[in-house]
């Protein structure tokens, strides 16, 4: 069975590692799991067991096919979470992960993001870009000291997405989760029903 593969993106210090360690505790209590570190200092990942092991990656190479390959088959890890700080090129990480999935290498669990509303306030115009590049490309959102802007912004970049300020942490997760392949299937559906309609109107136009 391929492994499950999520992502955690976050400007440093928005509450990433927090989130992790939640998940790892209360959504995967029994899971083997590696977590790929884009982080800068020591990590503070729950080291509860041997079931849980961190590899920090050097996000300053990038995250090419093969590398992040290279990770996935690497170990006998039922699931992989790859913490991501936003300065490292998220965006190339998600692309990559989707070819994995399509490719049946691994199962795309949850695009996340944190955020932290107090940050936002002070620095969110500085960090406009950085955010909003997380804010896009991620399905659900953990956000820490939320106010009213930091939400209302989050709405109007991806009203989609599922926020979440800390409860039913599980429950959460598996919007996130499943709000990626229900976009996938969706597009498979469009992809099979717009041939056949175009073709059955080419037929009744040939043959009427």
């Amino acid at each position: 069975m391929p492994k499950v593969v999520d992502i955690v993106q976050g400007f440093i210090g928005s509450g990433k590692t927090s989130l992790i360690n939640s998940l790892i505790e209360n959504v995967f209590p029994n899971e083997s799991i590696l977590v790929v570190l884009t982080e800068w200092g020591n990590t503070q990942v729950v080291q509860m067991d041997s079931r849980i092991t961190t590899y920090s990656w050097n996000y300053e190479k990038g995250f090419s096919p093969d590398a992040v390959r290279q990770i996935v088959r690497t170990g006998s890890y039922q699931r992989i979470i790859f913490e991501v700080n936003r300065l490292a090129t998220g965006n190339e990480l998600i692309d990559v992960l989707l070819q994995l999935a399509h490719e049946g290498h691994i199962c795309l669990g949850a695009k996340m993001a944190v955020f932290d509303g107090r940050k936002h306030d002070l620095l969110g115009e500085s960090l406009k870009d950085i955010l909003y590049q997380a804010a896009v490309t991620s399905d659900g959102f953990w956000i820490n000291h939320a106010n009213k802007n930091i939400c209302k912004w989050l709405a109007s970049i991806n009203p989609g997405a599922h926020q979440s300020t800390g409860d039913d942490l599980t429950k959460w997760y598996d919007q996130v989760a499943n709000a990626g392949p229900k976009s996938s299937i969706k597009e498979l559906a469009l992809c099979i029903i717009v041939p056949v309609v175009v073709y059955l109107i080419i037929y009744l136009l040939i043959f009427k």
